[in-house]
């Protein structure tokens, strides 16, 4: 078993531990110094650095006291390990530092107490900093609609399937750069795309078997450039965040040709909140958002102050807990955004201002986590 005690750990003061399985976009200096500070003012403390590569309950735990940064993605396997780790280890008093909100709904033991350090992506700042908005459109563009699909986790390619095999891609461009990379990793060609979740998807699952077969194809999939290398490794070994650059230079044109687009977050399964750069990307992009994401994570931006477009978008599929129902709410209701370009196209000349203001919700959200937490611990 691991051990936080450990002569070959990268900081030694108040016996931390940070994981070497964390990419370096995710250790920026901010939560370096507040790891630091945190430790220091818990000591003596156990205080570990962990990424979702890190199995939190294969760690020894010495002191009374234990702190956990984790700001990486969750998936169920994770959540299992930290529920498993805190009823392990029930007489101590766990504090762990995190990039989402609502968390509390899936780890929910006594003996842990919560702190949100970011919002979930730390490359959101690159865009808030430096990237412009799209002010410019194409309105003799033939697709209104835009799918942006690098990375295929599951839940993108049950999307994916669903949209082909609905015919979507006659309104929309969709990219998935890494289809050929996903289907060399996991042998799809022999998988049903319906194994991939534990999901049940009533009277659609003949329509996404269909659209997975066509994906498998590059059946109606765009000739991509909207993503940075590799784009044929599913883990690259090493890993250059470029999502500012990848705006600046292949998202840009595929924003100036759409209107609508379909946000992918990077999460699916929860209930809490969470954002990747994405949103902001769609919001710099100017295009009316669908976030094909946690449940309620509508209403949580909505909640703080975000403009979700109520008034162009149905956005009641969002409050759905059935994944693939709301899924499916999200594209039904809102179809008509995608099919009827010219009314689309007109709502955007008439409401195009409004993206700006979400923008500026990001960076308060942001500032607003960041004086919580470093009042608390910085001071």
């Amino acid at each position: 078993m691991s051990s936080v005690v450990n002569k070959n750990t990268k900081w030694s003061m108040f016996l931390k531990f940070i994981s070497p399985k964390i990419p370096n976009k995710r250790q920026i200096e901010e939560y370096r110094q507040l790891f630091n500070s945190v430790s220091g003012k818990l000591a003596p403390c156990d205080s570990v650095f962990i990424s979702m590569f890190d199995d939190i309950s294969q760690f020894d735990f010495v002191e009374d006291t234990v702190v956990i940064f984790y700001v990486d993605i969750l998936d169920p396997a994770v959540i299992d390990q930290f529920n498993r780790t805190l009823r392990k280890h029930h007489n101590k008093q766990f504090y762990l530092f995190h990039d989402k909100a609502h968390l509390d709904l899936h780890i929910n033991n006594d003996n842990v107490k919560f702190y949100t350090v970011g919002l979930g992506e730390t490359s959101i700042n690159d865009l808030l900093d430096y990237a412009d908005y799209v002010n410019e459109k194409n309105f003799d563009t033939e697709r209104v609609g835009i799918v942006l699909n690098r990375l295929l986790r599951n839940h993108r390619c049950v999307l994916l399937a669903y949209l082909l095999g609905t015919g979507m891609d006659e309104y929309c461009n969709i990219t998935a750069p890494l289809i050929n990379a996903i289907k060399e990793h996991r042998q799809t060609d022999n998988v049903d795309i319906l194994d991939l979740v534990h999901w049940e998807f009533y009277e659609y699952s003949d329509s996404i078997r269909q659209g997975w077969q066509r994906a498998l194809k590059n059946d109606g999939i765009m000739p991509t450039v909207d993503a940075y290398d590799p784009v044929d490794q599913i883990t690259p070994k090493i890993y250059d965040n470029k999502n500012l650059e990848n705006f600046e230079l292949r998202l840009t044109p595929i924003y100036k040709n759409s209107f609508v687009e379909i946000v992918t977050e990077s999460e699916y399964d929860y209930k809490l909140f969470f954002l990747t750069e994405k949103y902001p990307a769609s919001q710099f992009g100017k295009n009316f958002p669908l976030l094909h994401a946690n449940v309620n994570l509508v209403n949580y931006l909505r909640d703080w102050g975000f403009d979700m477009f109520d008034d162009i978008i149905d956005n009641a599929y969002s409050s759905e807990p059935d994944p693939v129902k709301r899924m499916v709410m999200m594209i039904e209701s809102n179809k008509h955004l995608f099919v009827n370009q010219v009314e689309t196209k007109k709502l955007w000349i008439e409401n195009n201002h409004r993206f700006e203001h979400n923008i500026q919700c990001v960076r308060d959200l942001w500032k607003s986590i960041k004086s919580k937490i470093n009042q608390e611990w910085m001071t």
